[in-house]
């Protein structure tokens, strides 16, 4: 990396959404601001009908909620502004769908994680009346796991266990 030459951007965009030409081809870009980390947008060829997600999707796994205190808090994370974003994702209804991680999907993918953080949520909701979190989390973990059984990657079900119930 050392004779790697940074060549900065040309061309950028302002406000909440820009566009951009590649000779015939549109794109374009749309900021969502903090949702699943700071600085969250999604790309999308609506010629096409491709939708670049970045992390905002995961295929066959469960949503990286990276609330992980002290290091990222709940003013780096807004789940509330994720479910829009997905809600956006699945109305355009996209052909393809490039996830952060996991395989090429459509809008189902998106829809299935707007289920999972709402039956997340709801289910965080019936225990939090004064409880302690982590038997929350012990109680919760092996339920949802079990209700994602084809999902990837469990470790990631307790921090959104946890933002919900801090919500």
């Amino acid at each position: 990396m050392a004779d790697a030459e940074v060549v900065p951007a040309t061309d950028t965009y302002d406000g909440d959404h820009g566009t951009l030409d590649l000779g015939g081809r549109q794109v374009e870009f749309r900021a969502i601001g903090t949702a699943h980390s700071p600085g969250d947008q999604i790309i999308w060829l609506p010629k096409e009908k491709i939708l670049f997600a970045g992390d905002l999707i995961e295929e066959r796994m469960f949503p990286i909620v990276p609330f992980l205190p002290p290091t990222i808090t709940k003013s780096d994370i807004d789940v509330g502004k994720w479910v829009e974003a997905l809600s956006y994702i699945a109305e355009i209804d996209p052909s393809i769908i490039v996830p952060g991680h996991g395989c090429l999907g459509q809008a189902e993918i998106a829809r299935s994680v707007l289920v999972y953080f709402a039956d997340v949520q709801a289910r965080v909701r019936k225990l939090a009346d004064g409880e302690n979190i982590d038997r929350i989390v012990s109680e919760l973990k092996p339920q949802i796991k079990t209700a994602y059984s084809t999902w990837e990657h469990d470790r990631f079900i307790e921090p959104a266990i946890r933002y919900f119930a801090q919500a």
